[in-house]
């Protein structure tokens, strides 16, 4: 890196690793998503949403689905009726073994707003990855509230207990 002139990263975090090993001229590309809350009004909600491709496994969107549905799924049922929706890509069979009568995989749809409008939290429980975690710009863009790892806090630079909140355990 540091014979490039510049450098463009997609986070503070990034940029930071990048200046810290040498690079002179570091930028952050931001993402920009504009507002479109679904219409469903928030106490007629009910369920919890997790977006990703699961392409290969291992991989960060595999283990964070397996960590949810087996680890903090079953914590939160205890105390509160609601279906936990997997959407997106999936090409692993262990995932699509996962359906049961409160866990529905549904693969990649063409739109997600039925998703977003039946869903009261939007979920991150990725425990290893890079990068910038979009579908949760796109579901905060939705007027979802989330609860993410605190890898996820640290990946989008935003604040525990005002942007989101953080799960540090199950």
């Amino acid at each position: 890196v540091r014979d490039a002139h510049v450098v463009t990263t997609v986070s503070e975090l990034e940029k930071e690793q990048f200046l810290k090993h040498g690079a002179s001229t570091v930028h952050v590309l931001g993402h920009i998503i504009e507002p479109t809350p679904t219409p469903a009004p928030f106490e007629e909600r009910k369920d919890i949403l997790f977006i990703g491709s699961i392409l290969f496994d291992p991989s960060p969107n595999g283990d964070a689905v397996r960590y949810f549905v087996n680890h903090i799924l079953p914590l939160v049922r205890q105390k509160v009726d609601c279906e936990f929706y997997i959407v997106g890509p999936n090409h692993i069979k262990s995932i699509w073994d996962m359906e049961s009568e409160s866990v529905h995989v549904i693969g990649q749809v063409e739109d997600l707003t039925p998703y977003y409008n039946r869903s009261r939290l939007f979920v991150v429980p990725t425990r290893f990855s890079a990068g910038i975690p979009l579908k949760l710009l796109e579901a905060a863009a939705h007027g979802l509230p989330a609860v993410v790892t605190p890898l996820t806090t640290l990946q989008l630079g935003w604040q525990e207990d005002r942007d989101l909140l953080v799960g540090h355990n199950p």
